[in-house]
């Protein structure tokens, strides 16, 4: 399933229906663009060690195997640090061995759009092309995008940061059919 981007107001009335750690998952989704597999994979000690270093929180994305360095504000760092268990900032439901899945954050994501009967295909990835968007918005810069996402292709890069006009684009193609039937 491809997912579609949704705009920071969906994603506001969407996160109430979500529990506090998927929220908070999603959260750093949007701060800071990574794929939800690797904001889960977070561990306490990253987070602590963001803390003590001007909020710079580092991952290794699973995807790519490439280093990723974002400047994290103080609040969320510190709601992750609360969020934290012994090992995992977003621990697994049931093993504590283990960190949460990207299926469990999808799931509840998918029946939370079902419930508000959003004809949009959300998935966690959705917070990652709404980070894309608005920092192509602020910036205009399609190439710091590229660099944000980690992407290879700066082609790729052009479908997330306009994914805002194409979502725009086929709601009026919809539109358009409805009237005509």
């Amino acid at each position: 399933m491809r997912s579609e981007y949704i705009s920071p107001e969906v994603a506001g009335r969407l996160r109430r229906h979500l529990t506090a750690a998927n929220r908070l998952a999603l959260d750093v989704v949007a701060a800071t663009g990574w794929r939800i597999s690797d904001v889960l994979a977070l561990e306490r000690a990253d987070v602590e060690h963001a803390q003590a270093n001007n909020g710079w929180l580092w991952v290794t994305e699973s995807k790519t195997g490439k280093r990723s360095a974002k400047r994290v504000k103080a609040d969320l760092l510190a709601r992750c640090a609360a969020m934290a268990g012994p090992r995992w900032v977003f621990q697994h439901r049931l093993d504590p061995a283990r960190h949460r899945t990207r299926q469990a954050v999808w799931k509840q994501v998918h029946a939370a759009a079902r419930a508000m009967r959003l004809e949009e295909r959300v998935a966690p990835h959705s917070w990652r092309k709404m980070y894309a968007v608005g920092l192509y918005r602020r910036t205009g810069d399609l190439e710091r995008v590229r660099r944000a996402l980690n992407h290879s292709s700066l082609q790729t890069t052009l479908l997330y940061a306009t994914s805002d006009v194409q979502a725009a684009a086929k709601a009026k193609r919809k539109r358009g059919h409805r009237r005509a039937a």
